[in-house]
């Protein structure tokens, strides 16, 4: 049997990111049960395990009575460029806004102040926008991201993530990082900051990026903690998508690939009957994957039932245990619509090592069935109760970043 120390360098696949494949090479007398690792390893990995250069071997020698097998592993996929999370539009790059930023803005709306932010909001009549007028800028469903990211934080007290891309890092204390998908007008990215955490935005619809923009301006020590990236995600990248939204709740709006049939009508999108839809054309598509190696504290999805194809597309951020904690919308209706089994997300999720939960309650894979048989299909559908839910996970297969 090999001393420890060569065992822990066989085994240093998960801290090094990659580096197995040049630690295999370097030492060849590893054992039978340091090549099962490895090899366990690059299953649970996925295929692009070894991608770090092209053509790495990796050499294994299995050794057994005094006889040696030599096998070797080859990867020919060429290095990846992992995009930077921090190198979307960042307050402190752009010109100082002057003046009131939200009545610059090309739709009616007000400025918002409380004790912890500024927002900017709507004047016209708006599901969410009214919401958050009504709250005095914040909006509730906001509240369970923020007692997630401050789990987290006591949970992990040394949360690092990748910061050395980080303009802002070496200026103050690192607390977490919130990913927002979906993040509308900025109602969650804006409280977040205030608490003090990075944010990372991704908004594809021209008026919620022109009001996120002006939302952090409002406030700079605030909205310097924002990174926004002006797309929105899926499980490949794509131009030409279109956006639909309901004209009177913007929270309701709908991502179609080219190769889907955008929805024309209300109904279409699950909207309440009696208001109209308006649509952007020419969305770009991103994949949460490109922007690999960088720990994820919370994050939060709400995409109108596109959750399946952003969560595909981040298959190798959860699988490696880059993502703490996510949040997103589960609407069965919308998931079905865009041709994803609502069931089959939910057990995806686990798959990946994640602890699903409703309402503070446990979800077992025996139950996901149920639970998306009992939200209606409509919620114009007289007697319903509702029609989604939120669900949260919590990566449980270990604490390794």
């Amino acid at each position: 049997m090999h001393p420890p120390s060569k065992l822990q360098k066989c085994r240093k696949w998960q801290d090094a990111r990659f580096s197995i494949c040049k630690t295999l090479a370097e030492h060849k007398a590893c054992s039978l049960a340091v090549a099962a690792t490895w090899f366990a390893c690059r299953v649970f990995m996925g295929s692009t395990f070894c991608r770090q250069g092209s053509g790495v071997k990796a050499g294994v020698w299995l050794g057994r009575r005094g006889t040696s097998l030599s096998m070797s592993v080859t990867s020919n996929t060429a290095t990846p460029t992992c995009k930077d999370l921090r190198t979307g539009w960042h307050l402190p790059d752009q010109p100082a806004i002057e003046g009131d930023a939200c009545a610059a803005l090309p739709v009616p709306t007000i400025r918002i102040d409380n004790p912890e932010f500024s927002i900017c909001a709507r004047t016209k009549h708006n599901l969410l926008d009214n919401h958050i007028i009504g709250n005095k800028g914040y909006w509730p469903d906001c509240q369970d991201i923020v007692d997630l990211l401050e789990a987290e934080s006591d949970a992990t007290p040394s949360a690092n993530v990748n910061r050395k891309n980080d303009k802002t890092a070496t200026a103050r204390q690192f607390k977490g990082l919130l990913v927002d998908v979906g993040a509308n007008i900025g109602s969650c990215a804006i409280w977040a900051a205030a608490r003090g955490y990075d944010v990372v935005a991704f908004e594809p619809k021209p008026i919620h990026i022109a009001m996120i923009k002006a939302t952090a301006s409002l406030r700079p020590e605030v909205g310097h903690r924002i990174t926004l990236h002006e797309i929105g995600l899926s499980d490949a990248p794509t131009t030409g998508a279109v956006l639909v939204s309901e004209d009177a709740n913007s929270g309701n709006s709908w991502i179609f690939n080219p190769s889907e049939q955008a929805a024309t009508s209300v109904h279409g999108i699950g909207g309440r009957i009696g208001t109209t839809v308006s649509s952007d054309a020419g969305v770009s598509l991103g994949r949460l994957d490109d922007y690999c190696d960088q720990t994820i504290d919370v994050l939060k999805v709400d995409t109108q039932g596109f959750e399946s194809h952003v969560f595909r597309g981040a298959v190798e951020l959860m699988q490696r245990g880059f993502i703490k904690r996510v949040r997103f919308e589960f609407w069965p209706f919308a998931l079905r619509k865009h041709g994803s089994d609502p069931v089959e997300l939910l057990t995806m999720l686990v798959s990946k090592g994640f602890s699903l939960s409703e309402k503070g309650v446990k979800l077992e894979p025996a139950q996901f069935g149920a639970l998306a048989d009992r939200l209606c299909a409509d919620n114009n559908i007289p007697g319903c109760a509702s029609r989604f839910t939120d669900i949260i996970g919590v990566w449980a297969a270990g604490r390794d970043h």
